[in-house]
């Protein structure tokens, strides 16, 4: 695996309007001590930056401490808006986030920017696959770079960052497919127990309503085509996963969790196996959109499945996890699961074999007598 620390770069001196010299403020300039306390312990083999001052400048620091050089890539610069400034850049911006083929007679398109940097960046797994590496970046650049691997990704998102310089954003790459992304507010880190947790967010976990399938549906095509976390080659079908979710409604507990009226993930049961000595064994199902893990969803979600699945009856239940996967393994532990078994290669998906971990946690006793789970739909609340 090769994990990227996308750094967006510290405040700049905008007085500056050349793009390539522009440097970082005073603010700027002591901010970057921020980011080299980051890295410190992230054991970094390779520093990379935009040929822009600012970003070089706001990684160097980090890079002569750990007797790094900094490398420029080229095609890792930000977006060239046009000849001259742009006094109006938010409704600039929207209109390219709206259109990514839009763009002034003298500047670049989204669409040119995400290829360019998506190259480089694709150029640079290949190269220094397996290492710790640092690009020093931008936040246009590094938007369509996120967007790249989470289609979901938009003008919104990129507006709520844009006061955050310096901003760093890790993703663990197989490949060059994106494995895993965390989105880190170095001026919020260690100040409390996580940005986003579940206890400071107002999310709400309900049960399966119709209409949230093609939501749920998008976020599983989106892990299908990029990860190795299900062994599905290609997304089902809407109806066919709309037929999945329904051979589990009614038996088994299905919830969403969801902020301002937003599909942020999903959790549900399943039947582990069809032979009827099985029953009282489950499997869960987990995913959360594309951008938001470790935001407190997925633990929001099972502290509702899991102790439902508890009342009904069950006495363990399973997480079966294609690999590499290490943050559902982690976050799987976290809720009280442990490793029972692993076999090796038993996937092959993106050119590689993949191995299957079984998760376990005892709900409860495998007790005589015992008594059939009770369907979901027969619980009540």
């Amino acid at each position: 695996m090769t994990t990227v620390y996308f750094v967006r770069h510290c405040e700049s001196d905008y007085r500056v309007q050349d793009d390539l010299a522009r440097p970082l403020s005073d603010k700027g300039l002591n901010d970057r001590a921020l980011v080299t306390g980051f890295l410190r312990d992230k054991r970094i083999d390779v520093v990379l930056s935009s040929p822009c001052k600012r970003a070089f400048d706001s990684v160097s620091g980090f890079a002569a401490e750990a007797g790094l050089p900094v490398r420029t890539v080229d095609d890792f610069r930000e977006r060239r808006v046009d000849s001259g400034w742009i006094e109006d850049f938010r409704a600039f911006s929207e209109r390219q986030w709206a259109d990514f083929s839009y763009k002034l007679p003298n500047g670049e398109s989204l669409s040119e920017v995400a290829d360019r940097n998506i190259a480089a960046l694709k150029s640079v797994l290949a190269k220094q696959g397996g290492k710790n590496i640092v690009i020093g970046t931008h936040g246009t650049a590094l938007s369509t770079i996120i967007h790249y691997y989470d289609r979901t990704y938009g003008f919104a998102d990129f507006m709520a960052m844009a006061h955050l310089m310096p901003w760093v954003v890790r993703m663990d790459f197989v490949g060059d497919g994106c494995a895993g992304m965390e989105k880190i507010d170095l001026f919020t880190l260690g100040q409390k127990p996580g940005y986003g947790t579940c206890k400071e967010r107002p999310m709400l976990v309900r049960d399966l309503l119709p209409g949230d399938v093609p939501a749920m549906h998008g976020i599983y095509a989106h892990y299908v085509l990029r990860f190795p976390y299900s062994f599905d080659y290609a997304p089902p079908s809407l109806e066919e996963f709309t037929q999945r979710l329904a051979e589990s409604a009614g038996r088994y507990p299905i919830f969403v969790c969801e902020e301002d009226g937003a599909l942020l993930g999903f959790a549900y049961a399943h039947e582990y196996r069809k032979k009827k000595a099985y029953q009282w064994i489950c499997e869960t199902t987990v995913y959360v959109k594309p951008g938001c893990a470790q935001t407190g969803i997925g633990t929001r979600l099972y502290e509702k499945l899991l102790p439902t699945l508890k009342r009904q009856g069950f006495t363990r239940v399973f997480a079966v996890l294609g690999c590499p996967n290490e943050g559902s393994e982690r976050f799987h532990k976290k809720m009280g699961f442990s490793l029972l078994a692993t076999f090796p290669d038993m996937g092959h998906k993106f050119d590689r074999w993949h191995d299957i971990k079984y998760y376990c946690l005892e709900l409860n006793p495998a007790k005589e007598p015992i008594d059939e789970p009770i369907p979901y739909a027969s619980l009540g609340v």
